[in-house]
């Protein structure tokens, strides 16, 4: 049987740079935004958590969710903190979307999917190996278009169109 505290330790994911506070006060501020982000309301939060008044667990909050906003998170950090919640959401869902018993095995094992998809996609599995982008030369270009005249037409017409386009020296369009 788990304790409340250790309850309220599971629902916190959340890592977030305090100033100053000891480590106690962290933990509950955590607690705090990971119950309101629940749907806990603030009466509910202080009473939990021990906040002497419902303002107190309101300022709580707005304070790690208001230092979260002006830090400077990175990318990686980023990713990784919405990896977690990704998993824990998928953890929820799998026994049920495993268990082809389950009455509703097929709903879960699409909720299971769009996780695992979103997952994917946070973290790169998606993405292209290697993407190369460059600006080719003249040459490389016109080897190129060659390459591509022979391929399309036989092997005599690219030389005979290669040798008109190098007689064409100058010359003027006349329409009557």
């Amino acid at each position: 049987m788990t304790t409340k505290s250790q309850e309220l330790e599971a629902l916190t994911d959340v890592e977030l740079i305090q100033p100053a506070a000891s480590d106690a006060v962290q933990r509950r501020d955590r607690s705090a935004v990971a119950l309101r982000l629940a749907g806990a309301p603030y009466e509910a939060i202080a009473k939990t958590l021990g906040y002497a008044t419902t303002r107190q667990a309101r300022a709580a909050v707005e304070t790690v969710l208001a230092n979260s906003v002006n830090e400077a998170v990175d990318l990686p950090q980023m990713r990784e903190l919405t990896s977690r919640r990704i998993e824990r959401l998928l953890r929820s869902v799998w026994s049920k979307a495993t268990d082809p018993d389950s009455v509703d095995h097929l709903a879960y094992a699409r909720t299971a999917l769009a996780l695992i998809d979103r997952h994917s996609r946070l973290m790169g599995l998606d993405a292209p190996q290697r993407l190369e982008v460059s600006t080719p030369d003249e040459a490389t270009k016109e080897k190129w278009v060659r390459g591509m005249i022979d391929q399309v037409k036989p092997e005599g017409v690219a030389r005979e169109v290669a040798s008109i386009d190098d007689d064409i020296v100058d010359a003027e369009i006349y329409e009557p």
